[in-house]
């Protein structure tokens, strides 16, 4: 589940995580989408914040990117 948001940091290039308090958010296009509940695969359902904490490494990386 996610929740929209019209307002992207400026700058800031689609498919970039970023911090959202305590959240995380995932840029897109013009807004950015709150992570509000994710499913790793072959994992659990967790919130977002859930995630963010067990991967801090995540914010400002691009979904996608390999090592």
């Amino acid at each position: 589940r996610v929740t929209v948001r019209p307002d992207a940091p400026p700058g800031v290039p689609p498919g970039t995580f970023l911090a959202a308090g305590e959240d995380l958010g995932l840029v897109a296009g013009e807004g950015w989408l709150r992570l509000d509940e994710v499913q790793l695969a072959s994992g659990r359902r967790m919130s977002g914040a859930a995630l963010r904490r067990g991967h801090p490494d995540l914010v400002g990386t691009r979904a996608g990117a390999t090592a």
